[in-house]
């Protein structure tokens, strides 16, 4: 896509992550790399009670796709929380968003209380621990796909509506 500069150099994004992400995703869109149909339901959260997500979905058509805040509570918890979900419909897939509330052993007690087998369908964990060191670790050790905010801010080339996250 052409910057309009006589020098043809991109200038640098914004270092705001939103601020950024809006700019590369318009700039995809201007380059054509956006996919011409796309699914922009909002996916709903449960940020407590698991009860009143099960109506919400079960009124959703299509793919179900849920966010589940965790680290507002204690890590054994949450995953139990994310386990039931995860058995009691199994066409879900998750969004958790932790916002750096755990320590590698309480990232680790979650991951402990979520059965292996249903791993795959977390779409990402975001920010699941205070550095990014530890969140790498974490993925590693749990097969637990993480994505991270300060990676919105860099250029995505192709966006998938229902994997628009970025790893760290």
């Amino acid at each position: 896509m052409g910057t309009g500069r006589r020098d043809g150099v991109e200038p640098p994004l914004p270092t705001q992550p939103s601020v950024a992400f809006g700019i590369s995703c318009a700039q995809a869109e201007l380059s054509g790399g956006l996919p011409q149909a796309a699914d922009y339901r909002a996916a709903p959260l449960c940020s407590g009670d698991p009860d009143e997500l099960f109506a919400r979905l079960a009124a959703m058509p299509g793919e179900k796709v849920a966010k589940v805040k965790v680290g507002l509570w204690e890590a054994v918890r949450d995953g139990m929380v994310v386990n039931l979900l995860l058995e009691a419909i199994p066409d879900l897939q998750l969004r958790l968003d932790a916002n750096r509330a755990r320590t590698p052993l309480k990232a680790q007690q979650f991951a402990k209380y979520v059965n292996p087998a249903y791993r795959q369908r977390i779409a990402f964990l975001e920010e699941p621990c205070k550095t990014r060191e530890d969140s790498r670790a974490f993925s590693r050790e749990t097969g637990i796909a993480i994505a991270g905010m300060k990676a919105c801010a860099r250029r995505i080339s192709a966006l998938s509506p229902s994997r628009a996250y970025v790893r760290w």
